[in-house]
């Protein structure tokens, strides 16, 4: 069900603050004539500025750690979402379980704790 973990790796990086392809090396705008490479280094800084503001990875603090959940029958699937996610910088934001969604029971408090689904 949690396919290559895109909706969960997307969510933990709102979450986290954390840039959509923060990581990335190449951007096809660095070749275009009208780039202007001091500003786009002036975006990423800020962004990688606003990652190390929030905490996020092995610092991260402790209302962010496991926050996010994905299950799948298929353990292939599993370790292949588990990649992107640590390619992502979410890895540490998400817990993997081989299993059908559909076998979760609702908890007891009826009370959705982590602000997921």
């Amino acid at each position: 069900m949690c396919g290559s973990g895109t909706l969960l790796i997307e969510a933990a990086q709102i979450a986290a603050n954390i840039a959509p392809q923060l990581h990335r090396k190449h951007w096809g705008f660095n070749a275009w004539k009208g780039h202007q490479q001091a500003m786009w280094k002036a975006v990423l800084d800020e962004a990688f500025r606003n990652v190390e503001l929030g905490a996020v990875g092995e610092n991260c603090n402790s209302s962010l750690q496991k926050m996010f959940f994905g299950f799948d029958l298929d353990h292939r699937v599993l370790t292949k979402a588990k990649q992107n996610a640590k390619n992502a910088g979410v890895d540490h934001l998400i817990q993997w379980q081989q299993g059908d969604v559909a076998a979760l029971k609702k908890s007891d408090s009826g009370k959705n704790r982590h602000g997921g689904v």
